[in-house]
């Protein structure tokens, strides 16, 4: 029943290119520690594929991942 449940979850996730975001995660990161406000890497490389994809990052971590310059974030938690 677990592979069941895993198989089916994997073919609904969408894997994003890494290779897309890839400048926009160099940018923020150079940007990110010249201001003073650096983030997690892993962190940071979520937002940018977020961000470069055009998508909306949901995270109950918005005050950390706003920090990312453009990135649209939504917080079900409090919605």
């Amino acid at each position: 029943m677990k592979g069941y449940l895993l198989d089916d979850f994997v073919q609904k996730v969408q894997v994003l290119p890494f290779a897309d975001s890839i400048d926009e995660y160099a940018q923020e990161k150079v940007r990110l520690k010249n201001a003073g406000t650096p983030i997690e890497e892993f962190d940071l490389l979520i937002g940018c594929a977020a961000k470069a994809a055009g998508l909306t990052m949901v995270t109950h971590n918005v005050k950390h991942f706003s920090h990312i310059s453009g990135l649209k974030i939504e917080d079900w938690v409090e919605s």
